[in-house]
Formats: structure tokens, sequence, C-alpha cells
């Protein structure tokens, strides 16, 4: 049975973001790119447990899928798996 995919509100500000600061140099770009992080989370929801564990939660393991650079961070939740947040690998890691 494959999951649903649903990004969170944190996930959406993080990809807004990640848009924003390559759309400075690069509009077209960074509407590509934003698409391609998007693109890149739709197998989760057949493969769940594809990715490796970055921490443990009291809610379960945060997995982190990585993608040209960027860090994915996804929770299985609910019967569904949550984007948590998206990072460029060189930025400091969130707080689960």
């Amino acid at each position: 049975m494959e999951l649903k995919v649903i990004w969170t509100d944190p996930a959406i500000e993080d990809l807004r973001q990640i848009r924003n600061y390559i759309a400075e140099d690069n509009p077209s770009a960074a509407v590509s790119f934003g698409m391609e992080l998007f693109k890149s989370t739709r197998h989760l929801g057949s493969f769940p447990q594809s990715c490796r564990v970055f921490q443990e939660t009291e809610d379960g393991p945060v997995r982190e899928l990585l993608h040209r650079g960027y860090r994915i961070f996804y929770q299985e939740y609910g019967g569904a798996i949550e984007i948590l947040h998206l990072r460029h690998g060189s930025r400091r890691d969130p707080k689960f």
C-alpha cells in the first residue's frame, strides 16, 4: 500500500526560501530545481524506509533523503510520509 506524501508548512517554507535564493541569480533554474526537489520525494510513499535514519525521536525515526547537495528530512507518521524540512548540506541540522 502506497503512503501519501505530505509536505508540512516548515518544509514548504524551506522550499520557498531555497527557490528564492536560487532565483536571485537564475529565476528559471529556481523553478526547475524547486520542482526537482518536490518530485524527488514521490517514491517515499512506496519506499518509506529507503533512506538512512538521521535521528530517533519519540514519534519514530526521522530519515533523510539526499538530493544534489540538499537533505530532505521526513518521517512516517499517522499512515503517511511527512516531509519535515529541507536543508542544504552546508547548513546546520534542524531540530526535531
